[in-house]
Order: C-alpha cells, then structure tokens, then sequence
C-alpha cells in the first residue's frame, strides 16, 4: 500500500514539473540617443518568422516587457512620431530569462522617413 502511494506521489510530482511552461521574456528600454532620456509612449513590436507576436507601449521610463515568450529568436521594432523606426533581429529569449535590449533612437529632424534602420542582435558579454 506504502509502495502504491509513493509511485502515485512520485508520478504526479513528475508530471506537475514537466506541465511547467518554459517561458522567457524581452524587456525593452527605449531613450533618445541625443538627450539621453527615456521615450515615453513609443510604439514596441515583436515577431517571430514574420508573424507578429505581441505589441505594445513603453511606459513612463521608456521601458516594456513582453513575457511568457517561448524560448527563440524574435524580431524587435520599435518606433516614435519624429524619430527614424528600428529594428533588431534575432533577440534571443532562453527559458527563464529576461533578455534586455536598449534601444538608442535618433531623431529625424522633422522629417519622417519611411527606411527602417535594421541591425542584428548581438549577445552582450555580461
């Protein structure tokens, strides 16, 4: 009877640990480059293979999570009315990590312009 009891313990701890959703997250920090000052109410977009994954704004501190993200390679865009959009491809999201991407805009001096700056994420060393 002890036996069946730890087998049925043992196969429901088991099986509660591999239910865990693995997820990771991209936190966001967008300034503008020349003030260096955080851009509230900026525009954040992230995809993944051309499909868009989730959207949504920066806060006072020019930051923006987007969590429960399963673990890959996601494209990062952000932008703001006067300052030139960018995106970052390949943002790496591990499982049980927050990856954190600073975003330096540059003003477009009045001017709108319809390029979109493109860059390739790069893993920092720290």
């Amino acid at each position: 009877m002890m036996r069946r009891l730890l087998l049925i313990v043992l196969i429901v701890t088991v099986g509660s640990l591999l239910g865990i959703a693995q997820t990771g997250a991209i936190k966001i920090t967008m300034i503008d480059k020349l003030k260096n000052e955080p851009m509230p109410f900026a525009s954040v977009q992230i995809e993944q293979g051309g499909n868009k994954i989730s959207a949504n704004q920066t806060n006072f501190d020019g930051e923006v999570t987007f969590s429960n993200l399963t673990p890959g390679k996601y494209d990062v865009k952000a932008s703001f009315v006067g300052y030139n959009t960018k995106q970052v491809n390949g943002v790496q999201v591990s499982t049980d990590k927050t990856t954190y991407y600073k975003f330096e805009m540059e003003n477009a001096g009045g001017v709108v312009l319809k390029e979109v700056q493109v860059v390739d994420y790069a893993k920092p060393l720290i």
